[in-house]
């Protein structure tokens, strides 16, 4: 039988400089993009040429496998142009990874092309909360269904991923898990139900499963009846990240970037604008908007990312053998970020 390997597409140039060659593009159509919660084709393509949506996936998958903070910087310069499509791309990149980090079977099943792209809603942390989403074992699989909101990214999705309980015949929750489905004919279909202002370029919408028929080994759960993995030979620095962490500084990525943008056009037309008012000089609220206290937030928030950023395990190790992913994480990451 003949097999075709995944063609990842390549990282085209330092990811930073290539995000801030791009955030001119993104403020051109950033007005569009909010009202009307949709990423123009032929934006998202200047995106996807330059290989940006790959660029975490891990090197065993063929993505470059880049640190944190190459990726907070990278997004945040998007969200200088855009902050809905910065949060769009942030969390397509983050998934996608995510789901390139899944080892044989699943692996081969839902990365074809390599040009997949993944969004998805994960378990609540530490797993205290059960799914109201089932996942139900049948003869070829798992029957799911389930609303996942949230979905950020789900415009150029071609797959979803949520988390599930897995039921058995009887309705009794015997395991929780996460299923990995297509978007489309057969698959998930998106309820356009999200709708923020300032941010609808994010496409977090909510994926919908009625009755989808799931292969086993894209249910991947800790109950009876779960597909054992083979963990990699070596594991590469993504593999050892708290998931609290990289979900927490990918969601101040986007707004890192929005907050400078904010700042550097209040300050560039602070000086244009006639200030109202009968008790307050203007002098003094000038002197503000340019000095520290309105860089203040930007000032603080930007170290403290890059700190957490900086502790994340940045060098491959051995793996090893039957040791759960959880306690091969590294905690620093996590004090620091609270």
């Amino acid at each position: 039988m003949t097999t075709t390997t995944p063609c990842v597409p390549e990282l085209k140039g330092d990811p930073i400089e290539v995000a801030r060659s791009l955030s001119p593009l993104l403020a051109e159509y950033d007005y569009e993009i909010d009202m009307t919660g949709r990423i123009p084709e032929s934006v998202m393509s200047a995106i996807m040429d330059t290989g940006l949506p790959w660029m975490m996936m891990p090197k065993r998958a063929g993505g470059a496998g880049l640190t944190m903070r190459a990726q907070i910087e990278t997004i945040a310069e998007l969200a200088r142009g855009s902050a809905g499509a910065a949060w769009h791309v942030n969390l397509l990149m983050h998934t996608t990874a995510g789901a390139a980090s899944f080892p044989e079977p699943a692996f081969g099943r839902i990365f074809r092309t390599g040009r997949e792209l993944f969004c998805g809603v994960l378990p609540s942390y530490g797993g205290a909360t059960v799914p109201t989403q089932t996942a139900r074992p049948v003869e070829d699989g798992y029957i799911v269904n389930g609303r996942w909101a949230y979905a950020s990214g789900s415009q150029y999705a071609d797959w979803g991923m949520g988390a599930v309980a897995v039921v058995d015949h009887g309705g009794e929750v015997v395991g929780v898990g996460l299923a990995l489905m297509p978007i489309g004919d057969g698959g998930l279909s998106i309820d356009n139900t999200w709708d923020v202002a300032g941010m609808r370029g994010s496409a977090s919408d909510t994926l919908v499963a009625e009755d989808v028929l799931v292969p086993c080994e894209l249910v991947l759960h800790d109950g009876p009846q779960r597909i054992a993995f083979i963990p990699p030979v070596e594991l590469e620095p993504r593999d050892l990240w708290p998931l609290g962490v990289i979900i927490g500084l990918a969601l101040l990525a986007p707004l890192l970037g929005a907050a400078k943008n904010l700042l550097e056009r209040t300050l560039a037309g602070v000086d244009k604008k006639p200030i109202i008012t009968g008790l307050i000089p203007a002098m003094p609220i000038r002197m503000w908007c340019s000095h520290r206290s309105a860089r203040r937030p930007w000032r603080s928030t930007r170290p403290g990312c890059m700190y957490c950023a900086a502790l994340m395990p940045s060098t491959p190790r051995p793996s090893p053998e039957g040791c759960p992913r959880t306690s091969r994480c590294d905690s620093r990451p996590v004090s620091a970020l609270r």
